[in-house]
């Protein structure tokens, strides 16, 4: 039986980086085929991915993976720990036997160190969380802060985002029983919230997404052979932004009742109430953020808040994310060994494996509401860019290579 090795990923955009982790990852593991979970159109910030999901899909196959799967919405804009359980969750339902990562640490040891600390919660670090909540830290600010009082070094590790979500991979992992091995790879590019890397390192997403936004592409940090996807991608549709719901959110936020908004995931807190009385006063996305930001609710907490208000994500749905697997797999590309992978995954798989949209009939009343959210936030994004909705009917998931190559342009997006 030939081994699969899976990546986490949201590819927003897909770098340098990316595609170095593609190629380690394939190195570290030995693995014959690479499949990737992936965030579809929203992601884990709680803003819209920069292109369409279909686009950001084809760029991972292009860039060595060999088949590219969705991560329901409701898992792909959850906290950390929701993420990586719904990752984790497919992965290991699909049977796949193995999973990189990339992380600040590559200590696999180190990592597994803290997940073990984080998930036994002994009661000094019990105590030292709540003290830390009632000084009115963030919940992630104060879990580092009371793993940093037992164990300074495991502590220090949660000061990197990637470093959180690879221990948090972990920890699924270990509270989902998955038979997963674990190939850490170091991480090359500088601070993610860095816009100018350091010399040698590879840009983040992050930073492509602010030349992005300053009307740029950063040609020399995208892999040559996802260029020409980028140029189809532009003919299509500008890369969308976070302004792009500066409407649709408030609108959501005018139209729900008292009821609507206390249904959403983090109303125990009041804060979608909060939220739509600072909408009143906003002038958009990014306003309202920085008016509901404290040093309790940070910048993704809002934003994924705001994002659940506009698909309609309640607390009822927020309850799958305690009990995953996913329940399908919906595949968004295929590279040239994708074929030869949905057959292994075929013979593997105790979940349903959708690569024709239409012909999937939901056998669950979860997995029909899993769907129509996939489906539901498909259609706003595509709305957001100024298409028509359905793409998930339309698009082809054939492999990679019967697409025609587009010609290239530099200059595309100056135009």
């Amino acid at each position: 039986m030939k081994s699969i090795c899976g990546i986490i990923a949201e590819y927003n955009p897909l770098h340098r980086g990316h595609a170095y982790h593609l190629r380690a990852a394939r190195q570290a593991s030995g693995c014959a085929y690479l499949l990737v979970v992936m965030s579809g159109p929203f992601v884990q910030r709680g803003e819209p991915a920069i292109l369409d999901k279909f686009d950001r899909a084809r760029m991972a196959a292009a860039a060595g993976a060999d088949l590219v799967i969705e991560l329901p919405v409701l898992f792909a804009t959850s906290h950390a720990q929701g993420f990586a359980a719904g990752g984790i969750g497919l992965l290991s339902t699909l049977g796949v036997d193995a999973v990189s990562f990339g992380a600040e640490c590559a200590d696999a040891q180190l990592l597994q160190r803290a997940a073990r600390l984080l998930a036994q919660e002994p009661p000094a670090f019990s105590q030292a969380l709540r003290r830390y909540l009632e000084r009115g830290l963030s919940h992630p600010q104060a879990r580092a802060q009371a793993l940093r009082d037992m164990d300074p070094v495991c502590g220090a590790l949660l000061d990197r985002s990637n470093n959180v979500l690879a221990v948090e991979y972990l920890q699924s992992i270990e509270r989902l029983g998955a038979a997963l091995k674990v190939f850490p790879i170091l991480r090359q590019g500088g601070d993610y919230r860095q816009e100018n890397p350091e010399p040698g390192c590879y840009a983040s997403a992050t930073a492509l997404r602010q030349q992005l936004a300053q009307g740029r592409i950063p040609w020399e940090d995208i892999p040559a052979a996802v260029r020409p996807i980028w140029t189809q991608a532009l003919e299509k549709a500008r890369p969308v932004f976070p302004r792009a719901l500066d409407i649709p959110v408030r609108l959501a936020l005018r139209g729900m009742s008292l009821s609507a908004l206390d249904a959403l995931p983090d109303a125990s807190e009041g804060l979608p109430r909060r939220l739509a009385k600072l909408a009143q006063e906003s002038t958009g996305f990014e306003d309202l953020v920085r008016r509901g930001m404290t040093r309790r609710y940070s910048q993704a907490r809002i934003q994924r808040t705001l994002l659940h208000a506009l698909l309609g994500i309640t607390q009822t749905d927020a309850a799958m994310l305690r009990r995953p697997p996913p329940l399908y797999a919906h595949v968004l590309a295929m590279g040239s060994a994708g074929g030869a992978l949905l057959g292994e995954l075929h013979r593997r798989s105790r979940l349903p494996i959708i690569t024709q949209p239409a012909s999937f009939a939901p056998s669950s009343p979860e997995q029909a509401r899993l769907w129509t959210l996939d489906r539901y936030a498909s259609d706003v994004y595509a709305i957001l860019q100024g298409r028509a909705w359905g793409v998930d009917y339309t698009q082809k998931r054939a492999p990679l290579s019967i697409f025609p190559p587009a010609e290239f342009s530099p200059d595309f997006y100056k135009r």
